[in-house]
């Protein structure tokens, strides 16, 4: 169904929801993992007369946090030792529902999150827990395809939520295409090339080379291939003569290696990497592109990187263009493994909600000053650009008082692909069969999965 990583603070670092996860290994090594989702929650709390306080529930904010991980359910408690202590004590739960000998409620695609408020003071006080999510769907195509982050805040029956998809833009028209070609390799030689090292060899490649897995996606008859010698041992450099950057995009077909600075493809300018790419694992070459609107007129050249030996230290080359035309290098994916929705939602009827904020410190300033959110029904940005949702419920609580305020986030991701090779650890994808998700013959989207677990909440 998917995976939230919940470390001790309560805050979901990582999101494994649309496709399985990389190396088991990962799991098991201590570390701290990435956050490649913005989310977390607050409470802001005030007493009569006193000013509101609001907190970060999250080591930012506490500093003697408390993790119980005692499966399926993770508690965590909330407290300070050096930091000022608030007049209620906090706690929460994490888990996903789990039924002995009911498979179908032991699959349901989210995660509940419960927290428990005490008044451990002699006075009322007025209590907001407010959770946020970033929109995450198809996040890892940004620089890849035109679309439009949606985020809308939906109220059914006991459920306050904001859903999260994905939308196609607006039509735009576009003008005709210029492509301006820096490099296709098709003179069989590197005459517009000063090459440096064995990787490369004496001319650029016609295919696969021995040893290696077949390789394809390049255009035409040549392009760079430095899996020369039959391995990875090999290294080099290409540096392309100096031409000028003319139009707002350049485009190349790449592939093979996705080592960071080692087996890479750059533009430089002034002597700067000022664009760089790799491969992602595959022996399919398969199109990139950067926006350089700010270069133009620059001079630059082209380096094509190979200093890596370990596994996948080669790299693949192919068509080197300008364009005047923003490649949409994708359609819209309407069958990519991210591609689904996803919600934040409080289990309460009068709980308050915003579809987008304008920055965290703002949402945390209205939070602060109102002790609710400001109602924004809907919100839309390119893809790639952050936008968070958020959800906030509210209440008083006599001396001694405690109460529960309950969150969900669902998600609904129908496909996935069934190989896991070519996974970047937390931005997945997979590179295998397209295959579906149990979980999409129960439900139609995640407002639908939020909808089951509040009707049976108590059972589940």
């Amino acid at each position: 169904t998917g995976v939230w990583w919940v470390p001790y603070e309560n805050r979901e670092v990582d999101y494994a929801i649309a496709t399985p996860l990389g190396e088991h290994r990962a799991a098991y090594r201590t570390y701290r993992p990435e956050s490649y989702v913005d989310q977390g929650f607050a409470i802001r709390v005030k007493t009569p007369g006193g000013q509101p306080q609001v907190r970060t529930l999250d080591r930012n904010d506490f500093d003697d946090i408390h993790f119980i991980g005692e499966y399926p359910i993770a508690t965590i408690e909330y407290r300070s030792r050096q930091k000022p202590a608030l007049p209620v004590d906090v706690q929460a739960e994490v888990f996903s529902p789990l039924v002995p000998l009911n498979t179908r409620d032991s699959a349901i695609p989210a995660t509940v999150l419960r927290y428990m408020v005490t008044n451990t003071s002699d006075e009322p006080v007025d209590v907001s827990i407010a959770g946020w999510l970033q929109n995450a769907v198809c996040l890892e195509l940004a620089d890849r395809t035109r679309a439009i982050s949606r985020n809308r805040v939906v109220r059914r029956a006991a459920v306050t939520s904001v859903q999260m998809d994905l939308v196609p833009p607006a039509p735009k028209p576009q003008p005709p295409a210029r492509v301006r070609v820096i490099e296709d390799f098709e003179t069989g030689t590197y005459e517009n090339w000063e090459v440096e090292g064995e990787a490369f060899g004496a001319a650029p490649a016609s295919g696969t080379l021995p040893n290696q897995q077949p390789m394809s996606g390049w255009k035409g008859k040549y392009f760079v291939n430095t899996y020369l010698g039959g391995d990875d041992r090999l290294q080099g450099r290409a540096v392309s003569k100096t031409f000028k950057i003319s139009e707002p995009y350049v485009t190349f077909l790449i592939g093979s290696g996705d080592h960071k600075d080692r087996t890479c493809l750059n533009l430089v300018v002034d002597g700067k990497v000022v664009r760089t790419a790799t491969g992602s694992r595959n022996v399919k070459l398969t199109p990139g592109w950067w926006d350089v609107n700010e270069l133009i007129g620059k001079q630059a050249q082209i380096h094509i990187v190979d200093r890596e030996s370990a596994p996948w230290g080669h790299i693949a080359v192919d068509q080197i263009c300008q364009t005047n035309r923003r490649p949409d290098v994708l359609p819209f994916p309407h069958d990519h493994a991210q591609f689904g929705d996803m919600a934040l939602s409080a289990l309460d009827s009068q709980a308050t909600a915003t579809a987008a904020w304008a920055s965290k410190e703002a949402f945390l300033a209205h939070l602060a000053e109102h002790g609710k959110l400001d109602g924004r029904p809907a919100g839309r940005s390119p893809l790639g650009e952050k936008q968070c949702g958020a959800v906030a419920s509210a209440f008083r609580l006599a001396p001694g008082e405690s109460r529960d305020a309950t969150f969900l986030l669902s998600w609904y991701f129908p496909n996935r692909r069934q190989d896991n090779g070519g996974v970047g650890w937390a931005m997945p994808s997979g590179n295998g069969r397209r295959v579906g998700n149990m979980y999409s013959n129960w439900f139609d989207s995640s407002l639908d999965v939020a909808r089951y677990v509040a009707e049976n909440f108590d059972r589940l």
